[in-house]
């Protein structure tokens, strides 16, 4: 697990609040701004901090809908 959260922890939280520490000064609005878009989105070498090691991380960003939610969420994958 990249971030080291469950998703228990993060669904249905806007992305500013899932304590993701990001170095990148608005990476979380430019993610959002991405999901305004209907194709997945892809960035490399983003910066973030996780036990206190700086790391870069390639994150695809893509838009689902969840049957029991109203509203759609977002699904980061990362390498």
């Amino acid at each position: 697990n990249t971030f080291g959260l469950a998703e228990s922890e993060v669904r249905g939280k806007p992305l500013k609040e899932c304590g993701i520490k990001w170095l990148h000064p608005d990476i979380a609005g430019e993610i959002e701004s991405w999901l305004r878009g209907e194709q997945s989105s892809r960035r490399d070498n983003v910066p973030f901090e996780k036990a206190g090691t700086r790391r870069f991380l390639g994150i695809t960003i893509s838009r689902v809908n969840f049957p029991d939610e109203k509203g759609a969420g977002l699904l980061i994958t990362g390498a």
